[in-house]
């Protein structure tokens, strides 16, 4: 099969619609997955100041949390799943 040569426009439009064809195929778990991949390649590169500029303007919290987590600072681990609740809460009400 001989494939039609695309214009730049077509070309941008059958990556997109492919995009939608393959996300609307996922499961939730699968869809999550390819989520949490996306975000580590996006972050894979940083250096840890840009991480933490990155992360401070996600959340101005999350960063000293996060650190104190992968440090397994005494008390860490209820303090970041209370972290998580919190944040878990806030998206129920929304």
């Amino acid at each position: 099969m001989n494939a039609t040569q695309l214009t730049k426009e077509q070309l941008a439009d059958l990556k997109r619609e492919f995009a939608h064809l393959m996300i609307g195929d996922m499961s939730p778990k699968e869809l999550f997955e390819f989520a949490i991949h996306r975000v580590t390649c996006d972050v894979a590169m940083m250096r840890q100041e840009e991480l933490k500029d990155h992360i401070d303007e996600y959340d101005e919290c999350a960063y000293e949390v996060l650190e104190d987590y992968v440090t397994d600072t005494v008390g860490s681990y209820e303090i970041y799943q209370e972290f998580l609740s919190d944040r878990n809460s806030t998206w129920e009400r929304d």
